[in-house]
This record gives C-alpha cells, sequence and structure tokens, in this order.
C-alpha cells in the first residue's frame, strides 16, 4: 500500500460522507489497513487526526451554505452531519473565528475591489517591532497573483481569531506584534485574483499558496527569536481546508480603530480611503 495515495483516498471519500457518522475503523477500511496504523499515517500526511480533518470538511460546506444560501443555521446544522445546534455553533466559532450568524452577516456585506490597495492600508506586517514580536521573510518559489494573509497562532494548524494578522500585498519581510510571551506559530495563505468576494471566504475556491512556521517561542527580558524563514507551496487535496475568515478578521480589526462594520472597512480601503 502506498500511504499518500491511501490517504488522498480516503480524503476523497470524505467528501462524499459530510452527513454521516463515520468511524475511525470505517476510514482504515477505505484504507486498507488498521486503525492504528491509518491514524499514525493519515497524521503524517495531512498533520492533523482524521476527525479533525472530517470535521472541517464539515465546516467549510456549512461556510458555503452560509454564504450562498438562505438556509438556516439549524438545518445547515444537519445538512453538515451534526445532531446539536450548540455543538455546531461552538465548533464553529471555535475554528472559523465567528460565530455562524456573524460570518453570513458580515459575509453579506463583504466587499472587495481591490487586495493591492487594501494591502497598503492594511500595513500591520509592517508594524513597528512592540515588547513581543515576531518577524521574518516570506518568500514563494511562484509569485502569488492575488494578496496574501498572513496570522499568527497559538496552534499549529490555524483556528480561532488570529493572535495577529496582516495583509501583504507580496512576498517579503514581516513583523507581527504578538500579544505577549508565549508559544506561537504562523500561517500564510496567498489568494488567486477573482471577481467574486465570497471566493475570498471559502478556501477551496481561492486559496493557491500556504506556509507554515513555528513553533516561535518568545519570553520575557530576552533576546528576540531568529527571524522566522516562511516558504509559500501550492495548496494540496490533503491540506484541511483553512476555515479561519482571514480576510473578515483582518477587516474586523481595523473596524475596531475606525468604528465602522468590516465590510464597510474593506469598501472604503478599496476605494483608496
Amino acid at each position: 500500500m502506498e500511504s499518500k495515495g491511501a490517504v488522498e483516498q480516503v480524503v476523497q471519500w470524505m467528501h462524499g460522507h459530510l452527513t454521516e457518522e463515520v468511524s475511525m475503523e470505517e476510514m482504515a477500511e477505505q484504507a486498507g489497513v488498521s486503525p492504528f496504523h491509518f491514524l499514525r499515517t493519515f497524521r503524517r500526511h495531512t498533520g492533523v487526526t482524521p476527525a479533525l480533518f472530517l470535521s472541517a470538511l464539515r465546516l467549510e460546506e456549512a461556510k458555503r451554505l452560509l454564504l450562498t444560501t438562505e438556509r438556516s443555521v439549524t438545518d445547515i446544522c444537519f445538512d453538515v452531519g451534526y445532531n446539536s445546534l450548540g455543538t455546531f455553533t461552538s465548533r464553529f466559532t471555535q475554528l472559523v473565528g465567528l460565530s455562524p450568524a456573524r460570518l453570513r452577516r458580515l459575509g453579506s456585506g463583504f466587499r472587495l475591489e481591490s487586495l493591492a490597495l487594501a494591502g497598503e492600508r492594511l500595513a500591520s506586517g509592517r508594524a513597528v517591532a512592540g515588547p513581543a514580536s515576531v518577524a521574518g521573510v516570506l518568500s514563494s518559489e511562484t509569485p502569488p497573483l492575488g494578496a496574501i494573509f498572513l496570522g499568527l497562532f497559538h496552534h499549529p494548524i490555524p483556528q480561532g481569531r488570529p493572535l495577529a494578522c496582516a495583509l501583504l500585498t507580496a512576498p517579503g519581510p514581516f513583523r507581527l506584534n504578538a500579544p505577549g510571551p508565549g508559544r506561537y506559530h504562523l500561517f500564510a495563505a496567498s489568494f488567486l485574483r477573482t471577481s467574486d468576494p465570497l471566493d475570498f471566504l471559502l478556501s477551496s475556491r481561492a486559496v493557491d499558496q500556504v506556509a507554515s512556521g513555528g513553533p516561535v517561542l518568545l519570553r520575557t527580558g530576552e533576546v528576540p527569536p531568529a527571524p522566522v524563514s516562511l516558504r509559500l507551496r501550492p495548496l494540496t487535496e490533503l491540506d484541511p481546508p483553512l476555515l479561519v475568515a482571514l480576510p473578515l478578521l483582518v477587516a474586523e480589526r481595523l473596524a475596531r480603530t475606525t468604528l465602522r462594520e468590516p465590510g464597510e472597512v474593506i469598501r472604503r480601503v478599496s476605494a483608496g480611503a
């Protein structure tokens, strides 16, 4: 058995079983190996457990339904295999960074005419060094076609609200100010150019390259860590969906200082306001 091919086969199988109760044994059977071997192999190739990967696929589908249909949150909860609205809402908010209702509301007003102009205004990627900051250089073998979203997280896999974030217009140096001493991970995603604003909220449509780095340890009173080197690589089907609504969360951070809604901030930034 070729392990990577088996994992790819199971991921494809997952897409057709989002609404079902799926056990580890069933997934291992699809791969033709024992559950123990399957769990270890799947995690090695994807960076997450099969259960977390399947959960991410379900929530990405929930995002799509929230942003493109008028189905109720309750109906969508059951559409993607959850039996409890409370569990669905809690899990969605934890991984996406926004509740289902807030994602739908902000997504309906999301307008992004020029990511390049937004990047010039949202210059937090070139922030002045704070008492706890993470600096580095982002590179790419293939130049990204669109904007690059960069976030600082507590976990290796981006989930929830980033602790710090930036919108870059091209690879290069960056600096993010962390909330304080701690252990942090970096994640970057570049987006294709598109005329549909919703593409930026659904990773399966527009994310084409990703990069990650860490852990970065920041300690009180110590010399700042060496700059982090991040290199964008093409997205593959073994990468879990990017659930974090990075464009909205970046806009929301700016909205706090301008007292506007995130959608309005993006519209004004895109117009060069």
